[in-house]
């Protein structure tokens, strides 16, 4: 009955360990001058205005008319999605259904259009109320978005692109 009970606590911590979260970039991310379409999982960390969050997300991107990202939580819950198609936008947080791309604006302060611009450009953009910094050629495999709000930053764990 021990042994039992030593593996199970075993096992236990085992799969507990196995959702940690922290991964590294499989590969180094050769990021392209400019981007038309990505696919990408990320770590994002948030820490703007009054959010604060830390979590993984996937994005994929057919810029500059398509954008869709999905937000997880510690445990691997889904806590925001986002697409944008052409004309139309929806934004789910829990119990809030968002059609209109201005609140991304009033939340963010960054405007959706500029948002995907600074992901499928590679390099610094300096925008009025904040400015983005790639960091995408380094091993950090970053882009952080800095404001006076405060910052985002976007961690490239896996990456995959079409011209």
């Amino acid at each position: 009955m021990k042994r039992c009970a030593a593996l199970l606590a075993l096992l236990t911590i085992l799969c507990s360990c196995s959702l940690i979260s922290g991964r590294t970039p499989v590969s180094p991310v050769t990021w392209p001058e400019k981007i038309t379409y990505v696919a990408a999982y990320c770590e994002l960390d948030v820490r703007w205005k009054d959010q604060t969050f830390s979590g993984t997300m996937t994005l994929k991107m057919d810029y500059p008319d398509h954008l869709f990202i999905e937000i997880y939580g510690p445990f691997g819950e889904t806590e925001v999605v986002m697409t944008k198609e052409k004309d139309k936008f929806l934004l789910v947080t829990g119990e809030e259904r968002v059609t209109d791309p201005r609140r991304f604006e009033n939340i963010f302060g960054i405007s959706l259009a500029d948002f995907m611009e600074d992901l499928a450009t590679k390099g610094a953009a300096a925008r009025s109320d904040y400015r983005v910094i790639s960091r995408l050629d380094t091993d950090r495999q970053e882009m952080i978005w800095y404001g006076t709000a405060g910052m985002i930053t976007l961690k490239v764990l896996e990456a995959k692109f079409t011209p």
